[in-house]
């Protein structure tokens, strides 16, 4: 019997996916995510230089825990998926408030559904950034230091 599941989707549970995150709002990054795939999005425009360029890798994985204020995190927004800080939360029911490292006002307030997952690594031209180890943190520091400075 033939199997009802997209080839790309068993590839991507071998491996992570590789996906652009633009345009209108899709549903293959969410549906990976939420099955526990790893997934890789590329990249593009300035809103979190230098931190993120165009063009370099974003790992993210699915949320297990609240994230804190400082994480990047990945975003179902209007305008499609978005990859931004989390700057903090709001009322109750909860809204999260991002911002984009490069950006000086905070995006609109969204929904806790919108949180996608949380990024991890980063896959710059020559270095991947691993978020959740002690050098890469600091290396990520310095870079988000850089764009606060710049602003």
């Amino acid at each position: 019997q033939k199997s009802m599941i997209p080839r790309w989707v068993v590839a991507a549970q071998r491996a992570p996916a590789y996906l652009d995150a633009v345009g209108p709002p899709d549903v293959v990054p969410e549906s990976l995510l939420r099955d526990g795939v790893e997934i890789t999005l590329r990249g593009r425009g300035r809103s979190m230089w230098p931190v993120i360029a165009t063009g370099d890798g974003v790992v993210a994985r699915r949320i297990e825990r609240r994230p804190r204020p400082g994480e990047i995190v990945v975003l179902r927004t209007p305008i499609g998926i978005v990859t931004h800080r989390l700057v903090g939360w709001l009322g109750d029911p909860p809204q999260l408030v991002s911002r984009g490292d490069w950006l000086e006002a905070d995006d609109a307030p969204l929904p806790e559904s919108a949180l996608l997952g949380v990024v991890t690594r980063i896959l710059k031209r020559r270095v991947t950034l691993n978020l959740r180890t002690p050098l890469g943190a600091v290396a990520h520091g310095l870079l988000f230091a850089c764009a606060r400075l710049h602003r």
